[in-house]
């Protein structure tokens, strides 16, 4: 696994994830955090993660897990779509310290994401067995809810479910098959079930534009 964000918080994650025997490569731009991750582990790239030779030494390509720990909210969004291009398997964890940025953190690649307000070390390692739905931030949930009649053999990009009740879409199910990361131009069919994130209001604005 790699952790990308050698701070507090990834430290802490590594800590957590050595201790349940699992292999971890700490990334960290800054060489002063050296001496502090040392304490966590030996295993640590100090470098930029988005340069070809980080990229490389850290083993992002392979990695079955990625774990993305800074505090920048953009760093992690971009860490984000830049990982999902190199690794389109990888399981991705993201922290976020803005609950309003769970969608984008979501469109850029990653699988799950992990707010300040309630980061727990039970919900990283959770999110990198891929045994539990992410966890989000204050006031923010997860609904599901049957296509609606009339989106039936809409385009997602034209269903106009973002705009006009704010909810994201962040995955579709349809004959026993889910699709973590629907395309924009994916149509949307009778039968299936779409997985959103937003507010407990957003969902009630959605059942009644859509009913």
């Amino acid at each position: 696994m790699v952790v990308i964000g050698g701070g507090p918080v990834g430290c802490q994650v590594a800590r957590a994830l050595d201790k349940r025997g699992a292999s971890v490569r700490i990334v960290e731009r800054d060489p002063q955090l050296r001496e502090s991750i040392a304490e966590v582990t030996t295993d640590v790239v100090i470098g930029d993660a988005t340069d070809d030779r980080v990229i490389e030494q850290a083993g992002i390509r392979t990695a079955a897990s990625l774990v993305l720990t800074t505090n920048d909210d953009a760093t992690n969004i971009f860490l984000a779509v830049y990982c999902r291009k190199l690794n389109p398997d990888a399981i991705i964890v993201s922290r976020i310290t803005h609950p309003s940025n769970v969608e984008a953190i979501h469109r850029a690649g990653a699988d799950f994401a992990v707010s300040d307000s309630q980061i727990k070390i039970q919900s990283v390692l959770a999110a990198v067995r891929g045994t539990e739905p992410m966890i989000l931030g204050e006031g923010l949930d997860m609904f599901t809810a049957e296509v609606p009649r009339s989106l039936e053999g809409t385009p997602l990009l034209d269903s106009g479910i973002l705009a006009r009740t704010g909810l994201a879409v962040v995955a579709i199910e349809g004959n026993g098959v889910v699709d973590p990361h629907p395309r924009p131009e994916r149509e949307l069919s009778r039968g299936e079930r779409v997985l959103f994130v937003g507010t407990a209001s957003q969902r009630d604005e959605f059942e009644r534009v859509f009913k």
